[in-house]
């Protein structure tokens, strides 16, 4: 059954974010780990660079937007759709621009 739109909104608040959720896939403040995911994505850019002619990316369900940022900084263009707002405004606040 589909959450409704105010449990979504509970599910991904900032607190999903920052208070360790696992089911985030990590222990501590996400935002917090942004140099890491930072790491990360720069990784996954170039793997995405080894399958494609094509420099633009579109991810879907972006969070903070650290792998599109890392994309973005290696010459791609970018842009991410987010559920959480306040996910979506940290990614903004790096220059990622997410819908």
């Amino acid at each position: 059954m589909q959450p409704a739109a105010h449990e979504f909104a509970r599910l991904y608040s900032r607190d999903y974010f920052e208070s360790g959720d696992v089911r985030c896939g990590h222990v501590g403040d996400y935002f917090a780990e942004r140099p890491a995911l930072l790491q990360d994505g720069a990784r996954l850019a170039d793997w995405f660079a080894s399958l494609t002619q094509g420099r633009r990316l579109l991810e879907v369900g972006c969070a903070s937007g650290a792998v599109l940022e890392a994309a973005a900084k290696k010459g791609w263009q970018v842009q991410g759709v987010e559920y959480s707002q306040d996910a979506a405004r940290e990614a903004q606040d790096h220059g990622v621009t997410v819908h």
